[in-house]
């Protein structure tokens, strides 16, 4: 049985959606990990803020993610030919 060219490109498309989202939902949460641990760093009084420590680190690292995979997702392509210097035939 063969597999048609289209599904296997629709599978490497939702494959990479799913590679993306837990590559964002890691960063993310190691940002929450992050900013929970350097509000203890400042003393016992600063461990009431940490939620909000954490969630701003979140709010940054989510948008690092997000940037950082779009800019892999639709501009990876060039970036590799880019760097093996392809060049077109003809």
């Amino acid at each position: 049985m063969a597999v048609e060219f289209r599904t296997l490109i629709a599978a490497n498309k939702r494959n990479s959606w799913l590679l993306i989202s837990g590559f964002t939902l890691f960063v993310v949460l190691l940002g929450g990990l992050i900013g929970y641990s350097w509000a203890g760093m400042y003393g016992p009084e600063a461990e009431k803020m940490a939620p909000a420590y954490a969630l701003l680190a979140m709010a940054i690292a989510f948008t690092i993610a997000v940037i950082g995979g779009a800019a892999s997702y639709y501009g990876g392509a060039s970036a590799i030919l880019a760097m093996s210097r392809a060049r077109e035939i003809g």
